[in-house]
């Protein structure tokens, strides 16, 4: 079986965001040339988190507000003058990887599936690292 490994960044650009990184990830299909298989994605962080969803304006307002309904708790991890533990645990429930089947040299993602990074700690630069079967 063949292995392939290979890495990209994103920028985000606010404290909470959705990021669509489907095409980030098809491109980096394309240049290894992979038709068929299965791509592992990644995200190399405790504050942000990968998630299957529809690319909406509205719903990521939704998922925004929907995180700021969750209280600032007096948590015990603190990292800074604000903590971010509320982040450390969101991203853990959300998941830090998702692994997708490859057809047609594309992702096989259903008709309004899109690869989402969820910012939580933002803005930070982030590293993805897929690892292709």
């Amino acid at each position: 079986m063949d292995l392939i490994n290979d890495k990209f960044s994103v920028k985000t650009q606010d404290k909470t965001e959705l990021v669509d990184i489907t095409r980030q990830v098809e491109s980096i299909l394309n240049k290894n040339k992979i038709t068929n298989g299965l791509v592992n994605i990644l995200v190399k962080h405790t504050t942000c988190g990968l998630m299957i969803c529809e690319n909406d304006e509205d719903l990521k307002r939704d998922v925004k507000n929907l995180i700021q309904l969750i209280p600032d708790f007096n948590f015990a991890h603190k990292d800074g003058e604000a903590g971010h533990a509320k982040s450390h645990i969101l991203s853990s429930i959300i998941g830090h990887s998702i692994s997708l089947p490859i057809a047609d040299g594309r992702l096989d993602l259903g008709t309004w599936q899109k690869v989402m990074l969820l910012e939580l700690d933002g803005p930070k630069e982030r590293e993805l690292k897929l690892t292709i079967f």
